[in-house]
């Protein structure tokens, strides 16, 4: 193994000798093996335990090793193993290039591109079909600006009314909703139910897929997430989030949640721009500042954005709204995030929330209902460094919030 290569890197490395492999190394592992049996249902967190429906393995995940659990997003099998065994993503790199038998494998730098071009790739009859399904979604949806209950769902979570709702959000009154049931390997119909329908766009603007968040209109005419029993998973609550199988590759893509105009221009001249994790933190973001804002899903592909189109698109600004996680995921992926940008020379600056980290953690939404639109304002210019945020969750973690 040719470690000494200059181009050498043990990721790049994992990748050429894992790819194919991955189900090796979940049989090493008895709830990913779990996991890799029940495919596509949802399983237990292979780490924890915990939950019914927490996880699942993605399609192609014995080329790719990705999976996503619905309280992290999407998330590596490298990640799983390295939480299961205790150590960095760089010591668990080594394991599974191992396990996977390949120790004396040269580390071939072609053959790690060829391989990450082919990892998301859908025959042409399958990528028409999810096409399809996305397109019978939208012919259904209004834009969301014009429905009272995207309005009062975004209310009922911050208590206040959002002036600008972009036309990158959608209204669907009625859609449907499938589970699906390992046992019979079939989808289960749970209900039509009223959803917020955003596109999910990558660099350029053109559509990938949608991300369906499906609502409830409550008794006090509040309105929340779905929260509904599972008709497949005995004590579980279906997930109210769900994205559309994507024809293409969505890892870098993100949710534009710009006013008609288009993206805030820069006093500097170039354009300036916000990121976050959610939609709703997105949403709470641009109703406050009023800067052109991408909600990018999840925080694993908040870090993966396509830093270099972006720049050649004259982004010369960005502040990237980082939550505040418990286990620190939210935070670690915007300081990764800022580093790109700042390798290619874009100002970016990273901002969390003042409140304290509590339970799961707090995110921007968090922040606005507690005090309000100009705080948000204000907290722009109070950018943390890594170790600030660092040392807090480690003050946090002494106390016993992981506990």
């Amino acid at each position: 193994m040719n470690t000494n290569d200059p181009y050498y890197n043990v990721f790049d490395h994992m990748v050429q000798v894992c790819s194919g492999k991955w189900d090796v190394v979940a049989s090493r592992y008895n709830l990913l093996a779990d996991a890799a049996k029940r495919y596509p249902a949802q399983t237990p967190c292979p780490i924890t335990g915990k939950g019914n429906t927490k996880f699942r393995l993605q399609r192609g995940w014995e080329d790719s090793g990705l999976g996503y659990h619905n309280d992290r997003g999407a998330i590596s099998i490298l990640q799983v193993v390295s939480e299961i065994e205790g150590i960095n993503k760089g010591e668990a790199a080594k394991r599974l290039i191992a396990m996977c038998g390949g120790s004396n494998v040269d580390f071939n730098p072609k053959q790690v591109k060829a391989i990450r071009n082919r990892t998301f790739k859908l025959d042409e009859k399958e990528a028409k079909k999810r096409c399809n399904s996305i397109q019978k979604v939208l012919k259904d949806c209004v834009p969301a600006s014009e429905s009272d209950i995207v309005k009062m769902y975004f209310k009922t979570r911050t208590g206040l009314d959002y002036n600008v709702i972009p036309d990158t959000l959608l209204f669907h009154p009625e859609l449907a909703y499938y589970e699906y049931d390992n046992q019979k390997k079939k989808p289960v119909f749970a209900g039509k139910h009223p959803a917020l329908v955003c596109k999910f766009v990558d660099v350029d603007g053109q559509g990938i897929t949608l991300h369906r968040i499906f609502l409830q209109v409550n008794a006090d005419g509040s309105v929340s997430k779905l929260k509904q029993e599972s008709k497949v998973e005995k004590g579980e609550f279906i997930d109210p989030k769900k994205v559309m199988s994507p024809p293409r590759d969505m890892s870098r893509g993100n949710i534009r949640l710009f006013e008609k105009d288009g993206i805030t221009e820069a006093p500097m001249g170039g354009f300036v721009g916000s990121f976050t994790e959610g939609v709703e933190t997105g949403m709470a973001v641009l109703n406050a500042t009023g800067i052109s804002t991408m909600a990018c899903y999840s925080d694993t592909i908040l870090a993966n954005q396509d830093v270099d189109r972006m720049v050649e698109k004259n982004l010369k600004f960005v502040v990237i709204w980082g939550d505040k996680d418990a286990g620190f995921a939210g935070q670690d992926k915007a300081f990764k995030l800022a580093r790109k940008f700042r390798r290619k020379g874009v100002e970016a600056q990273v901002v969390l929330p003042s409140l304290p980290i509590t339970g799961k953690g707090v995110d921007w939404e968090d922040e606005l209902k507690a005090f309000g639109p100009d705080h948000l304002l204000d907290m722009m210019t109070r950018s943390v460094t890594y170790d600030e945020a660092k040392a807090e969750h480690e003050k946090f973690v002494e106390a016993g919030g992981l506990s």
